[in-house]
């Protein structure tokens, strides 16, 4: 018999088991290389420039604010042997030479507006895939999907695509459900909050109300969940609890806030996440201490107030299809977070030498009886349409600052009473086509502004300043350079008083 070498059966088990482990290895490796693909892609929009990343029949662009699509970037990602071609028709160029893998297509800074686009696949992979894809159109809404290198949208026409959606899918598989037909009612979100001495209260959905308004009850906590229908994402929210602060986001199906520890809720945001996100917008407002019902947030703003110790003590929240009107009278303007601005300058002293008239000093004397959470007293005169600034305290009252002012047209007057500054908003009114700047929240949908300008990146271009005026739709509009020195010397919480 010949003696075995030492060693030769380890070494067989050793070769044999990396053998097998190479054959578990390689697969996978290759598995990786080919990968399940998605598709992704970017819109440049009219006065949002690049707007962030969707894949997989997500929204790149806006639905319903009439802006148009500049631009597109594509690529193919989890997939190396797979790649994507496109090339878009624009105003006064027409086609444009075929771009690929995340390369540009259309213009930016030219103000031309993308009116059709075809999308195909490449690569050794391209015959195991269809890429699917749908424009929405100026006037027209969504078109049907079309597929690999079809046009989506219109030529000839002067029409703006406004977004488009895109799918990747397993070559043979059927299209994608219709934009234009798809079951949007299918989609339902509900809610709850717990409420101090009454503790979770029962599930309401669509916008009806939550909570205990009026009733000086605390909301300490809440809770959404969404039925999706067929789509996907989901939605997310927080608040902002005494003591706490902002709490991390949670998910459907989830608490924000506290139960057990006697804390309110001082503000709320909520925000669509995933595909959701670019058929919905998602509003809400709440029912806050002092004030009442905030104007109606969206998308992730915030709603209610910090740093001012009021608890809201109900809200309401809906879906609302992308293209369908806000639930809101005037724009979308809110209850913002607090936050602090910038040190105030030393005030201007009033002239004493300036006489007015009777009327006038009567009114300016009413400040004396008036009070304010903060150094500070707005007083604003709708017949006189002028708005004055008090530095001081009760009964010894400043006057800093005399302004014009134009209000409330006879069917959407400015209100009237005693109301605290609730919000400071930089500017807004996109949607509308113009801006009104350094906005103070008085209630709701009402605030003191600047007039209008276009929609630039600063007020340079006025479209509407006029003064001694009732043509607003209820706030109170003053001069640029007045409405600028409240919003960064006036702090939130100060008494304003309309008559």
């Amino acid at each position: 018999m010949k003696q075995r070498r030492k060693g030769t059966g380890l070494w067989a088990v050793l070769l044999a088991f990396a053998v097998l482990l190479g054959s578990l290895i390689l697969p996978a490796k290759e598995a990786e290389a080919a990968g399940t693909p998605s598709v992704v892609y970017s819109a440049h929009v009219q006065s949002y420039g690049w707007m962030e990343e969707v894949q997989d029949g997500g929204v790149g662009g806006t639905i319903g604010e009439r802006k148009r699509v500049e631009a597109f970037r594509i690529h193919i990602s989890g997939n190396a042997s797979l790649g994507v071609a496109y090339q878009t028709h624009v105003q006064k160029i027409g086609w444009q030479n075929e771009v690929s893998d995340g390369t540009i297509a259309g213009t930016t800074g030219m103000a031309r507006r993308v009116e059709a686009i075809k999308i195909r696949l490449t690569g050794a992979d391209a015959n195991k895939y269809d890429i699917y894809y749908c424009a929405h159109v100026q006037s027209i809404g969504w078109t049907d999907w079309v597929k690999n290198g079809e046009q989506a949208g219109t030529t000839g026409r002067g029409l703006r695509m406004e977004a488009v959606s895109i799918k990747l899918l397993p070559k043979g598989s059927p299209a994608p459900v219709s934009l234009k037909t798809r079951n949007y009612a299918a989609v339902s979100l509900s809610y709850r909050s717990h409420v101090q001495k009454k503790g979770w209260m029962g599930w309401v959905k669509n916008g009806a109300e939550c909570g205990a308004a009026g009733e000086g009850l605390r909301m300490e906590a809440l809770e959404m969940s969404l039925w999706k229908g067929d789509f996907t994402g989901g939605i997310t929210y927080r608040a902002h609890v005494q003591g706490i602060g902002w709490q991390n986001w949670v998910t459907e199906g989830k608490g924000a806030g506290t139960t057990g520890q006697a804390r309110r809720v001082e503000a709320i945001e909520a925000k669509l996440t995933g595909e959701l996100a670019g058929f919905f917008d998602v509003y809400y407002r709440a029912y806050v201490q002092e004030w009442g019902w905030t104007g109606w947030a969206k998308n992730g703003e915030s709603c209610g107030s910090t740093g001012i110790r009021y608890r809201l003590e109900a809200f309401e929240i809906k879906l609302v299809k992308k293209g369908d009107p806000a639930p809101s009278r005037e724009g979308t303007i809110l209850y913002r977070e607090a936050k602090p601005a910038p040190p105030a300058p030393e005030p201007e002293p009033a002239k004493t030498e300036e006489k007015y008239s009777p009327d006038i000093q009567a009114f300016l004397n009413r400040a004396q009886g008036y009070s304010s959470y903060t150094g500070y007293l707005i007083m604003v005169s709708r017949p006189a349409h002028i708005v004055a600034v008090f530095q001081g305290s009760y009964g010894n009252w400043t006057l800093v600052r005399l302004c014009a002012c134009s209000v409330g047209k006879p069917e959407t007057p400015t209100i009237t009473g005693d109301y605290h500054m609730c919000s400071k908003v930089l500017h807004f009114g996109d949607e509308e086509g113009y801006r009104c700047w350094y906005a103070s929240g008085i209630l709701g949908n009402y605030l003191m502004h600047s007039g209008t300008y276009a929609v630039t990146e600063s007020p340079d271009n006025v479209l509407d300043d006029r003064m001694g005026m009732n043509i607003s739709h209820g706030c109170v509009r003053m001069e640029l350079e007045n409405a600028k020195w409240i919003y960064y010397n006036v702090p939130v919480g100060t008494l304003i008083h309309i008559e």
